[in-house]
């Protein structure tokens, strides 16, 4: 594609490559020209991909893929980062938990202060080991996910 200017159209995940292709396959078909290269959106991910086109065929080519064909199970053929969704109702109306952890751990963190501060060493060691494990305790045994509309709560699977 030569040494002109590109202008980033999409980003693709690693679990959507196939889709990244036919959007290509789309593009080229409409007389866009385009190409696929390593993204950074994730930047965890070293499969994910970015569907570039050159800069005189970029508004085309963001037409083109508006105009694209739905899936096969009904759904838009991209849909970009997709919402968290609850696996009881399916709702979008997720919220996070607050971090209920940091409160043991703060109040660990005000004890070992104030052991410090009056020289009590044990004291001090004592809350910090506390306080701590009470934080680690809870954070990790409440789901970090609570849904709006049907109050499940749940742990997001990993991407």
């Amino acid at each position: 594609m030569g040494t002109e200017a590109h202008v980033l159209l999409r980003s693709y995940g690693p679990a959507e490559s196939g889709q990244a292709e036919a959007d290509l396959q789309f593009l080229r078909d409409a007389g866009v020209r385009a190409e696929l290269r390593p993204s950074d959106a994730y930047p965890a991910a070293a499969e994910a991909l970015a569907l570039w086109a050159v800069a005189a065929d970029a508004a085309a080519g963001f037409q083109a893929l508006q105009e694209a064909p739905a899936a096969d199970d009904g759904t838009l053929a991209w849909s970009g980062p997709r919402p968290l969704a609850c696996p009881q109702c399916g709702s979008t109306a997720v919220l996070p938990r607050p971090p209920y952890g940091l409160v043991p751990l703060l109040a660990g963190l005000a004890v070992a202060g104030l052991g410090a501060w009056s020289d009590q060493g044990t004291l001090a060691l004592a809350g910090l080991a506390a306080g701590g494990a009470a934080g680690w305790w809870l954070q990790t045994r409440r789901p970090p996910c609570r849904c709006r509309t049907c109050g499940a709560a749940f742990r997001h699977p990993l991407p």
